[in-house]
């Protein structure tokens, strides 16, 4: 069972698209995820994560919500390749 669910995108803009994301079994708010600087005409964008509750951080969260990102970024934009930065 995965540890987090996200509700429906946000559309930013056309480059932007921003997710919430809720621990599952509580509902609890824990952060967003996003894909953005969607670059179309390359198909390819950049994905982010910030689980900002303290109280769910380094738990797997970010690893989970950051797969649902990943996994709608193919399925939906069908982009071939994706960018991540850790900081």
């Amino acid at each position: 069972m995965r540890l987090v669910h996200i509700i429906e995108r946000i559309n930013v803009s056309s480059t932007d698209f921003l997710f919430e994301v809720f621990d599952a079994p509580s509902h609890v708010h824990v952060g967003k995820t996003n894909i953005g600087e969607i670059y179309w005409r390359h198909a390819f964008a950049e994905i982010a994560v910030l689980i900002g509750e303290r109280g769910f951080q380094n738990l797997g969260y970010a690893t989970d919500a950051l797969q649902l990102t990943i996994d709608s970024a193919f399925r939906e934009f069908e982009f071939p390749k994706l960018i991540a930065g850790i900081h």
